[in-house]
């Protein structure tokens, strides 16, 4: 998934990548995960987003690069879960170029 974070990755397309049925993926990936598919999808999004704020990438191509779709998504996703603005932890990190 890491890999291919811009791609489509819900639960009915991780299922089918599985063979199994939705339904079934949902539960054992949450069993197995203590989280949600999306949940999950979306951590590993937001944690590559705070690695590339740390690089002189735009807003929307980080989000494009992610999979938020948009900077505005992204912004809330981020602000939702680190409690800060990505511009805001942009200027709290040091720049990697």
């Amino acid at each position: 998934m890491h890999a291919n974070l811009e791609m489509e990755l819900g639960a009915d397309v991780l299922a089918k990548r599985a063979g199994q049925s939705p339904r079934d993926f949902y539960r054992k990936f949450s069993r197995a995960t203590g989280v949600t598919p999306a949940r999950f999808v979306e951590n590993l999004r937001l944690d590559q987003v705070r690695v590339l704020l740390g690089h002189s990438i735009g807003f929307k191509e980080i989000a494009t690069q992610t999979g938020f779709g948009n900077a505005v998504r992204m912004s809330r996703a981020f602000e939702r879960r680190f409690g800060v603005k990505p511009s805001m932890f942009r200027q709290m990190v040091p720049a990697a170029e």
